[in-house]
């Protein structure tokens, strides 16, 4: 539950512990979706098999991207690399905020 503490941190250190818990938050999604693979892959043919786990593995670069550039924009170091990368979030399955 840490990612949801980040209102009790001192505001100089509100958006780093927000983009570290961000990595917790990932890592616990990405352990879902691999944990749901397993169970579901004996009912599923090879080949789709092979496609669900294989997009849960290229998610993975796209969302250390996303997390630097939410600390890189709300650290005012680069907003525009972060309104660059923003409209890729859905289709990685991130929600409007992370």
């Amino acid at each position: 539950m840490p990612h949801g503490t980040f209102i009790f941190v001192p505001e100089q250190a509100y958006w780093w512990y927000l983009a570290s818990t961000a990595i917790g938050l990932i890592i616990s999604w990405s352990l879902h979706n691999v944990i749901a693979w397993m169970k579901n892959k004996a009912f599923m043919a090879r080949w789709l098999s092979l496609a669900y786990i294989g997009t849960v593995f290229l998610a993975q670069p796209y969302w250390g991207v996303e997390i630097f550039a939410n600390f890189a924009y709300f650290n005012n170091i680069d907003a525009a690399f972060y309104e660059s990368c923003d409209h890729w979030k859905h289709y990685f399955g991130g929600q409007d905020a992370l």
